[in-house]
Protein backbone atom coordinates (compact mmCIF):
# COMPACT_ATOMS: atom_id res chain seq x y z
CA UNK A 1 0.00 0.00 0.00
CA UNK A 2 1.44 3.41 -0.96
CA UNK A 3 2.40 5.81 1.81
CA UNK A 4 0.22 8.91 1.86
CA UNK A 5 0.72 12.23 3.65
CA UNK A 6 -1.59 15.06 4.64
CA UNK A 7 -1.00 18.45 3.05
CA UNK A 8 0.84 19.82 6.12
CA UNK A 9 3.07 16.73 6.30
CA UNK A 10 3.71 16.84 2.54
CA UNK A 11 4.62 20.52 2.76
CA UNK A 12 7.00 19.86 5.64
CA UNK A 13 8.66 17.02 3.69
CA UNK A 14 9.25 19.29 0.69
CA UNK A 15 10.05 22.40 2.76
CA UNK A 16 7.33 24.46 1.12
CA UNK A 17 4.20 26.17 2.42
CA UNK A 18 1.05 24.02 2.65
CA UNK A 19 -0.67 26.36 0.19
CA UNK A 20 1.96 25.41 -2.42
CA UNK A 21 1.00 21.73 -2.13
CA UNK A 22 -2.69 22.62 -2.19
CA UNK A 23 -2.26 24.75 -5.32
CA UNK A 24 -0.51 21.90 -7.14
CA UNK A 25 -3.40 19.61 -6.21
CA UNK A 26 -6.01 22.13 -7.43
CA UNK A 27 -4.05 22.65 -10.66
CA UNK A 28 -4.10 18.91 -11.33
CA UNK A 29 -0.31 18.66 -11.14
CA UNK A 30 -0.26 16.63 -7.92
CA UNK A 31 -2.70 13.70 -7.64
CA UNK A 32 -4.52 13.49 -4.30
CA UNK A 33 -7.31 11.56 -2.63
CA UNK A 34 -9.89 12.92 -0.23
CA UNK A 35 -9.98 11.17 3.13
CA UNK A 36 -12.79 12.53 5.24
CA UNK A 37 -12.48 16.28 4.80
CA UNK A 38 -8.78 16.44 3.94
CA UNK A 39 -6.51 15.68 1.02
CA UNK A 40 -3.76 13.10 1.12
CA UNK A 41 -0.98 12.67 -1.44
CA UNK A 42 1.23 9.70 -2.15
CA UNK A 43 4.89 10.19 -1.28
CA UNK A 44 5.99 8.95 -4.72
CA UNK A 45 3.78 11.54 -6.47
CA UNK A 46 4.95 14.26 -4.10
CA UNK A 47 8.62 13.49 -4.74
CA UNK A 48 8.03 13.36 -8.51
CA UNK A 49 6.20 16.70 -8.63
CA UNK A 50 8.69 18.49 -6.40
CA UNK A 51 11.83 16.85 -7.84
CA UNK A 52 14.58 19.31 -8.76
CA UNK A 53 14.71 20.05 -12.46
CA UNK A 54 17.75 20.94 -14.47
CA UNK A 55 17.52 24.41 -15.94
CA UNK A 56 19.56 25.16 -19.03
CA UNK A 57 19.96 28.75 -20.17
CA UNK A 58 19.97 29.15 -23.91
CA UNK A 59 20.86 32.85 -23.99
CA UNK A 60 21.33 35.67 -21.57
CA UNK A 61 18.32 37.86 -21.12
CA UNK A 62 18.66 41.61 -20.87
CA UNK A 63 17.48 41.41 -17.25
CA UNK A 64 20.23 38.91 -16.39
CA UNK A 65 22.86 41.02 -18.11
CA UNK A 66 21.69 44.10 -16.17
CA UNK A 67 21.79 42.12 -12.93
CA UNK A 68 25.32 40.93 -13.61
CA UNK A 69 26.48 44.50 -14.35
CA UNK A 70 24.89 45.74 -11.13
CA UNK A 71 26.58 42.96 -9.16
CA UNK A 72 29.94 43.86 -10.71
CA UNK A 73 29.47 47.52 -9.69
CA UNK A 74 28.60 46.53 -6.12
CA UNK A 75 31.59 44.20 -5.93
CA UNK A 76 33.91 46.90 -7.30
CA UNK A 77 32.75 49.38 -4.63
CA UNK A 78 32.92 46.88 -1.75
CA UNK A 79 35.87 46.89 0.65
CA UNK A 80 38.36 44.01 0.34
CA UNK A 81 37.49 40.82 2.19
CA UNK A 82 39.22 40.08 5.47
CA UNK A 83 40.79 36.68 5.92
CA UNK A 84 37.95 35.64 8.24
CA UNK A 85 35.30 36.83 5.79
CA UNK A 86 37.01 35.01 2.93
CA UNK A 87 37.17 31.80 5.00
CA UNK A 88 33.47 32.10 5.91
CA UNK A 89 32.55 32.56 2.25
CA UNK A 90 34.66 29.53 1.36
CA UNK A 91 32.69 27.48 3.92
CA UNK A 92 29.36 28.76 2.63
CA UNK A 93 30.26 28.06 -0.99
CA UNK A 94 31.68 24.64 -0.31
CA UNK A 95 35.31 25.52 -0.95
CA UNK A 96 34.70 27.27 -4.29
CA UNK A 97 36.23 30.62 -3.32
Amino acid sequence: MPVRLSIPAAAARQQVAPITVHRRIRAGILPAVVVGRRYEVEVADLDRVFAPRKVVATRKSDALAQLERAAERVAADAPPLTGAARERLRELLGGVL
